[in-house]
């Protein structure tokens, strides 16, 4: 799998032109381990509901969205399944990258509308909003010791050293409101509006 990206680096050119790696030496472009994704779902619902009575009209609005996406980002583009030395302080191997996001929010306003008089009309109503969202990602990366170490070439198993980093975020939101509106029209075209 390839993506376009400048490769500056002539140990990493010298690795890209390799046995067995499926691009040129002078390439523009990456190789990575198949790992790299970005899947989302999303699922948004509403209904109105609305009465209407002789002084006014009462109307209901809910709503529901569900989104999620998932990432894997692969920040060595290097597509080998074992860690490779660059240089002591390179990553050897870094193909999992992963974070993934969920948004769920539910939300319901009450809304009574008058009905349209010579002078006067106003709109009452209540809202409320809740909102969470999950947010966690993980990461694994390879790092190598230079003794022993050929750079190009796989490292030795004595030599490598995992490091892990897991994370987890979590917000909650909500929000409650009344709200009001009142238009007075005094005189030909001059109104008075408050709220």
């Amino acid at each position: 799998q390839y993506g376009l990206v400048s490769v500056q680096s002539p140990v990493r050119q010298s690795i890209y032109s390799g046995p067995g790696v499926p691009i040129s030496e002078d390439t523009d472009f990456t190789w990575n381990s198949f790992n790299s994704y970005a899947n989302s779902t999303q699922k948004t619902f509403s209904l109105e509901v609305s009465q209407a009575f002789d002084w006014a009209e009462l109307v209901s609005i809910t709503a529901y969205q569900d989104f999620n996406i998932d990432t894997n980002f692969e920040p060595d583009r290097l597509g080998l399944s074992a860690p490779v030395f660059l240089s002591a302080t390179s990553n050897a191997q870094y193909d999992y990258n992963y974070a993934g996001t969920r948004t769920r929010q539910f939300s319901q306003e009450l809304r009574l509308d008058s009905v349209a008089s010579d002078r006067m009309t106003y709109t009452v109503g209540l809202y409320y909003s809740n909102l969470d969202l999950d947010r966690d990602s993980e990461r694994r990366r390879a790092v190598c010791s230079a003794a022993g170490n050929v750079v190009g070439q796989l490292c030795l198993p004595a030599t490598i050293g995992f490091q892990s980093l897991v994370t987890e975020a979590d917000l909650k939101n909500e929000h409650i409101a009344a709200f009001g509106q009142v238009e007075y029209n005094v005189v030909g075209g001059l109104k008075l509006l408050g709220g």
